[in-house]
C-alpha cells in the first residue's frame, strides 16, 4: 500500500472529511495519479472495506453511510479533473450513455464512477443516479435514446428489479440500444448476461477508457 493510501484510509477511518477530499485533490492537481488510479485503485477499494457482520450491521451502518458520503464528495469535486483528462485524450465519440441504477438499489457510486469513464472516453454521457423508478427511466430513454445503457447493481437482492427493468427496456426501445450491467452483484458475468438479458458484464472499468465494451460479456 504507498504512502498516499495510507493516509487516505486513515483520514477517511477518522471521518475527516476535509483531509480525505484534499489528499485525493492534491493527488490529482500534481499529477501523481489519474482519475482511472483514484476511483480504482483508491476509492474502490476503500468502498469494499465498508462491509461488516451482519450482527455488527446496526451498529456500523451509519459508519458506511458517513464514510460513502465522504467518497462521494471526492468523486464530485474531481469532475474537472475528468474534464481535463477527455480533453487530454482528445477523444470525442458520436454515442451517448445512460447510466443508473434500478429500483431499491441505493449504492451509487459505482455507477457515479462508471458515469465519469464515459465521459473521459467521450461519450455524451447522462447519469439517472440511484433508486430510479422504471417510468422515470423509460420517459427518459424515449428522450435521450441513448446508444448504450448501464445498469449498475450492487445488493445481489436488487437483481430481481434490474431484469424486471432490463425487460421494460427491451419491450420498449429499439432492438439495436445495447445493455451492459455494472457492479458487485454481478460478479459471474455469463450467468448475470443469462438472467438479465443484457449484452454484457463490465467487470473493469477501464475497459470503457481502453474502447472495448464488446469484451464485456
Amino acid at each position: 500500500m504507498t504512502e498516499y493510501e495510507t493516509s487516505f484510509l486513515t483520514a477517511l477511518d477518522k471521518f475527516d472529511k476535509e483531509r480525505s477530499v484534499s489528499i485525493c485533490l492534491d493527488l490529482l492537481e500534481q499529477k501523481t495519479i489519474s482519475i482511472d488510479q483514484l476511483y480504482l485503485d483508491v476509492l474502490t477499494p476503500a468502498l469494499n472495506r465498508l462491509v461488516f457482520p451482519e450482527e455488527q450491521q446496526d451498529d456500523m451502518i451509519w459508519r458506511e453511510h458517513l464514510q460513502s458520503a465522504i467518497i462521494r464528495s471526492i468523486v464530485e469535486s474531481a469532475y474537472p479533473y475528468v474534464l481535463s483528462e477527455r480533453k487530454a485524450r482528445g477523444i470525442s465519440k458520436d454515442k451517448s450513455v445512460v447510466v443508473f441504477c434500478p429500483e431499491e438499489e441505493q449504492h451509487e457510486l459505482g455507477a457515479r464512477m462508471a458515469a465519469d469513464f464515459f465521459t473521459i472516453a467521450g461519450y455524451q454521457t447522462n447519469y439517472l443516479g440511484a433508486r430510479t423508478p422504471i417510468k422515470t427511466l423509460l420517459n427518459g430513454l424515449g428522450s435521450l435514446k441513448p446508444d448504450i445503457v448501464v445498469i449498475s447493481v450492487t445488493n445481489s437482492f436488487n437483481l430481481f428489479a434490474a431484469k424486471r427493468t432490463v425487460e421494460q427496456i427491451r419491450n420498449h426501445m429499439e432492438k439495436s440500444l445495447k445493455i451492459y450491467a455494472g457492479g458487485n452483484a454481478c460478479s459471474d458475468p455469463a450467468s448475470t448476461c443469462q438472467q438479465l438479458g443484457i449484452d454484457g458484464v463490465i467487470t473493469d472499468l477501464r475497459i470503457i477508457l481502453d474502447g472495448d465494451l464488446e469484451e464485456a460479456k
